[in-house]
């Protein structure tokens, strides 16, 4: 093959990735299987208030995110997602995150509210009797929600893919599905649903920019100056707790 004919075709799947339209997800590791076998994983988490003896009952209910879908879907389509099944936990281990007991008992209020996302790996819960087998959750990362909006759509973890293009539709962002090996670029962010205030959008943009920001989000159309794009919609934002400031509403 001529140089010549190398160029075109690196020039084409250039042009191809720019202008990709909002149907297509944008692939840049696509994966073998999409559903991460890590032991650490992302859950909501709330508690358990079954009635029973403890610690058969009294602990959380966790929910690992985005483990039935690899497709970031649209509002309507957000709306009929199906919802994995929960696991029961006796107890969050928090001491590998260094938070003092004051924090703990805030971000327990948050897990309350139903506001709370933590990261974590199962671990077997020593007990006295070994009649029955049960977990307890050894965190590695704790986020809270902007504020009590509905996280609808799917769990992403955002941030500058570092592209810069002349015109649009431009891939500025990547998205790494959480919880699974599934990642794509994506044109416009806009986090109107979101609800957030103006302090805490310019903290969304910073970490979006320098580091990464979790948040759930639903696929739209983002009109370009050459065509069409992807958009997400973020419909919630999660913050790291604890953060530099308290952010949340």
């Amino acid at each position: 093959m001529n140089n010549k004919l190398i160029k075109f075709f690196f020039t084409l799947s250039i042009l191809w990735t720019i202008t990709a339209k909002a149907s297509d997800i944008v692939v840049i590791d696509p994966p073998v299987s999409p559903i991460a076998l890590d032991p650490t994983l992302t859950y909501t988490v709330e508690p358990d208030y079954r009635d029973c003896i403890y610690p058969l009952c009294g602990g959380y209910w966790l929910t690992p995110v985005n483990r039935v879908f690899v497709e970031v879907p649209t509002i309507s389509d957000a709306d009929y997602a199906p919802v994995p099944q929960p696991v029961y936990v006796v107890e969050i281990n928090y001491d590998g995150l260094g938070l003092s007991d004051e924090q703990i008992q805030k971000f327990e209020h948050y897990i309350a509210l139903g506001r709370a996302l933590i990261k974590g790996a199962l671990v077997d819960f020593d007990w006295s009797n070994n009649a029955y087998d049960l977990q307890a959750l050894k965190a590695t990362a704790t986020w809270t929600s902007a504020n009590s909006q509905a996280a609808v759509g799917t769990y992403l973890d955002v941030k500058s893919s570092g592209i810069v293009c002349i015109t649009t539709p431009c891939p500025y962002y990547k998205a790494q599905q959480i919880n699974t090996y599934w990642s794509f670029l994506f044109h416009e962010l806009n986090f109107e649903r979101a609800q957030l205030t103006d302090a805490q959008l310019t903290l969304a943009r910073s970490l979006v920019a320098e580091k990464s920001l979790v948040l759930t989000g639903t696929r739209f159309v983002s009109q370009g100056m050459t065509g069409d794009g992807i958009g997400i919609a973020a419909t919630q934002v999660f913050f790291p707790y604890p953060g530099k400031t308290d952010s949340r509403q």
